[in-house]
């Protein structure tokens, strides 16, 4: 999240607003599944891009050698250190594509 942080510098309390407003959309397509799959999918568009961000932020840091407080690591630690970041991300995007496409979520691939 240090693209983020960032980004927001030090409006730390919009930061949370944003995790709220991300995460509280999350909940929708579990309290209302009846709605239409475009609105449920746009609902968790906030957390994908936020989910992103973050992804980005360690690729960043790998290219770079560094965290975002400039701590020097290898790149292979640093990718070793966000590989599970960067693989929530990559997940979390197949499956809203999935979900967008057939309406399925849970159901296996």
């Amino acid at each position: 999240m240090a693209l983020l942080h960032e980004s927001f510098g030090q409006m730390v309390l919009l930061e949370i607003l944003s995790y709220a407003i991300a995460g509280g959309l999350a909940c929708v397509p579990l309290l209302r599944p009846d709605l239409a799959r475009i609105v449920l999918a746009a609902c968790l568009l906030p957390q994908q891009i936020l989910l992103l961000l973050s992804a980005l932020s360690s690729f960043m840091a790998i290219v770079a050698g560094h965290y975002a407080d400039l701590v020097e690591r290898h790149s292979a630690f640093i990718a070793a250190d966000q590989l599970p970041m960067i693989t929530l991300a990559l997940c979390h995007t197949m499956v809203l594509w999935r979900y967008y496409r057939t309406g399925r979520l849970w159901s296996a691939f």
